[in-house]
């Protein structure tokens, strides 16, 4: 059994949205096992093998602006300027 784990509501407020199709950043997958209670009560359950099933969990990706190199030099500029001209 496959469970897609997603979050409308992360994609819904526009903020994120979901990567698909990118094997750089895959969906991770967890496999979940379930054993069987081979306690005294269930002894016929002995030797049953364990039932797994898969959650997938998607990725997603924050939607940003993307800044040029030279206002990125001039942000770390006055911020290194502002803690040198600290007392």
């Amino acid at each position: 059994m496959v469970n897609k784990i997603s979050s409308y509501q992360t994609a819904e407020n526009g903020k994120f949205i979901e990567i698909v199709g990118n094997t750089q950043y895959p969906a991770i997958s967890v496999v979940r096992w379930s054993y069987p209670d081979t306690s005294d009560a269930f002894a016929e359950n002995a030797g049953l093998p364990p039932v797994s099933s898969v959650d997938v969990y998607s990725k997603y990706a924050v939607l940003v602006q993307p800044i040029g190199v030279m206002e990125q030099l001039t942000t770390i500029t006055n911020v290194l300027c502002a803690i040198l001209a600290k007392p």
